[in-house]
């Protein structure tokens, strides 16, 4: 659950150093700056891990279904980035950050489907306490953007909301028979490879000024490094549906930060759909979780 907890502060800090950046240069070589230095610190992190155990005997682990889930998962990602700038082409950020909180909806169906994950009650209702907080949150957005709506971009931050459901649920089925941090570094090459393909975007990646570059670095470091890795180990001791209510708690952190980073005080609608949250966030959790293995093929995951 800290894990989780974390991943969710981490994903909240990121978007420091990524609105800065996304103020300097256009925001698809932002996102392709980032993955990079992303990409770079796994394959560090891989490689010193690999230095300091190898004495030591390792779990063996299939590389063939880690290539295979990072191929996927590195599919998803550019997926689910163009489907997310094309949601903030058309509804902004307030809204698209609205419909991908429907992600719990899709990881809780997903767990129960595929990885015959336990729901209770109290999930269901805390679940849907925690979106109707982060809704009254954006409740603003929602009003004042309300005719403007695209179907188009719904259907967008749609498929963002599922690919990124996905990628937890992916996780969550293959955690104890991968290694998080080789997978993880797969993916972002793998990723980036993808976005360099594009034309011009090498080109353009390459003259990016120093301190564009170092926000990146940042962003990278603090998001999808950390912060995904965090995720990634959460779900070796979480349900991938418990680890995805704890994560609504990310726009608190952002809230936190936003005031701390920019002097950005937290209205009244905030205010109330932060404690609506939180109480969804938290009644899931007094549920007495016990030890929760991580799902084999054929074990249920409780």
């Amino acid at each position: 659950m800290l894990l989780a907890l974390a991943a969710g502060a981490l994903m909240a800090a990121y978007l420091i150093p990524f609105q800065a950046a996304g103020d300097r240069a256009p925001r698809e070589l932002v996102v392709l700056g980032m993955l990079s230095v992303a990409a770079l610190l796994n394959t560090l992190t891989n490689l010193a891990g690999r230095v300091r155990g190898a004495g030591a005997s390792r779990p063996r682990r299939s590389w063939r279904l880690a290539v295979g889930v990072a191929v996927v998962l590195a599919a998803f990602t550019v997926i689910g980035a163009y489907a997310i700038a094309q949601a903030l082409a058309s509804l902004g950020p307030g809204l698209t950050s609205v419909i991908q909180q429907t992600q719990l909806v899709f990881v809780a169906a997903a767990s129960a489907l595929f990885l015959a994950e336990h729901i209770s009650g109290r999930f269901m209702v805390g679940a849907g306490a925690a979106l109707a907080g982060f809704a009254i949150m954006r409740l603003p957005a929602l009003i004042g953007g309300a005719d403007a709506v695209a179907v188009s971009g719904m259907l967008w931050a749609l498929l963002s909301a599922v690919i990124i459901g996905l990628i937890h649920v992916i996780t969550r089925r293959v955690i104890t028979r991968i290694d998080p941090v080789a997978v993880n570094a797969l993916r972002l090459w793998l990723a980036v490879g993808m976005l360099l393909c594009l034309p011009g975007q090498a080109q353009a990646l390459a003259s990016l000024d120093w301190v564009t570059w170092a926000l990146c670095a940042g962003a990278g470091f603090v998001g999808p490094f950390t912060g995904r890795l965090c995720l990634m180990y959460s779900v070796r001791h979480i349900s991938a549906s418990r680890s995805a209510l704890i994560t609504l708690t990310t726009p608190l952190f952002a809230f936190f930060l936003g005031f701390i980073a920019f002097g950005i005080v937290p209205g009244a609608y905030e205010i109330a759909g932060g404690a609506l949250i939180v109480a969804g966030v938290a009644l899931p959790l007094l549920e007495r979780t016990g030890a929760e293995p991580p799902p084999e093929f054929g074990v249920t995951a409780r």
